[in-house]
């Protein structure tokens, strides 16, 4: 979101210091590529049976051995204008945006979900019962396709 990720962590923590714990381990921690209930529980609400859940944990696995370059990555980014807390000032003009939201996101919530699409000019697309990962959660990577595909196109 805009304002970026200290708003939505204050939010978690209110919610609950369990489930604050477990985010921060899977990410933070990389527990997601250790221990499958971890990622299952962060970025699946626990969808998917054992065999799954760990052919993805170790698919994190490797990817947190490859590391971030953070500089790389912040110089790939968008570079919009900031107020003085380091929240972005203003969307580009003549963007067309597509903001996407899951119900039942377990890190990502609904209001840096609406803050974003305030920010973007946008309607929020908020799709029900949705965890995390959309795109690869069972039973809505078909649908996630179609809402990014016809929104393409239109």
């Amino acid at each position: 979101p805009p304002s970026g990720n200290k708003p939505g962590t204050a939010r978690v923590l209110r919610r609950s210091l369990g489930d604050a714990w477990l985010i921060t381990r899977a990410f933070a921690l990389k527990t997601a590529g250790s221990r499958p209930a971890d990622g299952n529980a962060v970025f699946f609400n626990g969808l998917l049976d054992d065999a799954t859940a760990e052919a993805y944990a170790a698919r994190f696995f490797a990817d947190s051995r490859k590391g971030l370059d953070l500089s790389d990555y912040q110089r790939s980014l968008p570079r919009w204008p900031v107020d003085a807390a380091g929240a972005w000032a203003a969307k580009p003009a003549g963007l067309r945006s597509l903001v996407v939201g899951c119900a039942a996101d377990f890190v990502v919530d609904a209001e840096a979900v609406a803050e974003t699409a305030a920010f973007m000019d946008a309607e929020p697309v908020v799709i029900p019962d949705c965890p995390h990962d959309l795109m690869l959660a069972p039973g809505f990577a078909e649908g996630a396709c179609d809402l990014v595909g016809s929104w393409v196109t239109s």
